[in-house]
């Protein structure tokens, strides 16, 4: 970012193409020794609550008790595909059936990192899934 500063002082009058040239290429950035990166924390994250679950699982597990992780999943029947290729200049034509319908959900448990069970669905899954089993 001191880079930029440097190299592009007063960006305030710069018009909105020079703007877009300068900052939402990666090829200008990369002459100038900056790289794109990945941020390493989600916008959501919520530290306070992440250290107040810990506290619970470690409070549960010196209790005794078995902490079961629970994860859910689901695929569609059909995935279709968005892109082709194609001679450049002419159009790219793909077969897609609109009227598929189909959706299987899986739920999966550990148990001390061990997988413990797995229950396959072809209904949503909600509360009660979990009610049924």
């Amino acid at each position: 970012l001191r880079i930029l500063k440097i190299c592009c002082p007063g960006n305030q009058q710069k018009t909105q193409l020079t703007r877009t040239l300068l900052f939402d290429s990666r090829l200008p950035l990369k002459r100038l020794g900056v790289s794109y990166k990945k941020t390493r924390q989600h916008p959501k994250a919520n530290e306070k609550a992440r250290i107040k679950c810990k506290e619970k699982t470690a409070a549960y597990e010196a209790e005794g008790k078995v902490i079961i992780y629970i994860n859910e999943s689901g695929f569609t029947h059909d995935m279709p595909r968005t892109h082709s290729y194609s001679v450049k200049g002419e159009r790219c034509y793909g077969a897609h059936n609109w009227n598929t319908k189909g959706r299987t959900n899986v739920i999966g448990a550990i148990v001390d990192f061990v997988f413990l069970t797995l229950g396959m669905f072809d209904s949503m899954v909600n509360s009660d899934v979990f009610a049924r089993g």
